[in-house]
C-alpha cells in the first residue's frame, strides 16, 4: 500500500506534465515525531519547498508541527497533505492547517470486504481486485458526508 501511494503520487505528476518537482523522499516509519524531524530538516535544506505529501495523516500532523516551529504559514508558504482521513486530520483541515487528506473510507472498505467474502462463499466468481473509494478532502468538502463525497452506490456483481 505504501509503495502504491508514493508511486501514484509521483506518476500523477509525470502523467500530467506537471512542472512540480519532487526534491526529496524520506521514510518516517508512520511516526509523528520522526516526520516532524524529517520535515524540519527538509524545511532547512529546501527553503523554497512548497508542499509535503505524507503517506498517512499521523506523519502529516508531525510535519505541521515542524512547519509551525519554522514560523511558516500553512496553506500559504507551504501545503501539507496526508492520507487516511483520520478525525484529527479533518480537524486540522477545519483549522486551516493541513491542506488535505486522502480519505479511504474504511466503512466502505469493510462493506466491500464482507460483500466479496459472502459472494465467494456462495460460489460466485469475484474479481481478483476490487477497488474501494478514496477521495481528497480539503476545506471545500471536509464537512460533507462520505456518501456526498464519493457518490456511493451499492456494488453490483455479475
Amino acid at each position: 500500500m505504501t509503495r502504491n501511494r508514493t508511486q501514484g503520487f509521483e506518476e500523477w505528476f509525470a502523467d500530467n506534465d506537471s512542472d512540480i518537482q519532487v526534491v526529496a523522499k524520506q521514510n518516517a516509519d508512520w511516526d509523528r515525531s520522526q516526520a516532524k524531524d524529517v520535515a524540519a530538516t527538509f524545511l532547512k535544506t529546501y527553503p523554497d519547498l512548497k508542499a509535503i505529501f505524507c503517506n498517512n495523516d499521523v506523519m502529516a500532523l508531525g510535519v505541521i508541527e515542524a512547519v509551525k516551529e519554522a514560523d511558516l504559514t500553512l496553506n500559504k508558504d507551504i501545503y501539507v497533505i496526508g492520507c487516511d482521513g483520520q478525525s484529527e486530520a479533518y480537524d486540522s483541515i477545519r483549522a486551516n492547517e493541513m491542506a488535505a487528506t486522502i480519505d479511504t473510507f474504511p466503512y466502505y472498505e469493510g462493506y466491500m470486504a464482507a460483500e466479496v467474502c459472502y459472494r465467494s462463499l456462495i460460489g460466485q466468481t469475484v474479481p481478483r481486485v476490487v477497488f474501494t473509494p478514496s477521495k481528497m478532502l480539503d476545506s471545500t468538502n471536509v464537512d460533507n458526508t462520505p456518501e456526498e463525497n464519493i457518490g456511493w452506490t451499492d456494488p453490483v456483481f455479475e
